[in-house]
């Protein structure tokens, strides 16, 4: 009974610790956080690797034999094909990582426009035989960000 009278003694001292140890560290210095997004938005005009990863089959098909043109051509069609949907990927990362940046900045933002006009891009990107190439989970996914 009496180590309950003592516990009772100190609660609101350990409650209030507890609050103060909960409230600091919600309180985080936000400024690493919009560095980092600062880069990586900027990597928007780095575009060159999904230029790359489309015309390298057609470098290396210099360097066939002939009898590997067929495949090489479909590869080629398959990747000039998927070259709309990396760049929107690519500028859809971007955006999030401005966004970020925005937020860390504690300033009221709203990017409905932006993801309104992401997933209309999204849903007209069709692959080699015409076919979506997201899912319409995937795009609400994405809108719902």
């Amino acid at each position: 009974m009496k180590m309950n009278k003592y516990l009772q003694s100190y609660q609101g001292l350990i409650s209030l610790l507890l609050f103060l140890s909960l409230v600091l560290s919600g309180c985080a210095d936000l400024k690493s956080i919009r560095a980092f997004s600062e880069i990586s938005s900027e990597s928007t005009a780095y575009t060159s690797f999904t230029d790359d990863y489309v015309k390298s089959v057609e470098r290396q098909k210099r360097y066939q034999d002939a009898s590997h043109y067929e495949k090489l051509d479909e590869i080629i069609k398959e990747r000039e094909a998927q070259r709309s949907a990396l760049l929107a990927i690519h500028k859809g990362v971007s955006d999030y990582m401005s966004a970020l940046g925005e937020l860390a900045s504690d300033e009221i933002i709203s990017y409905d426009k932006s993801l309104v006009e992401m997933s209309q891009t999204m849903e007209t990107i069709k692959d080699k035989d015409g076919n979506q190439v997201f899912k319409k989970e995937q795009i609400d996914a994405f809108g719902d960000l």
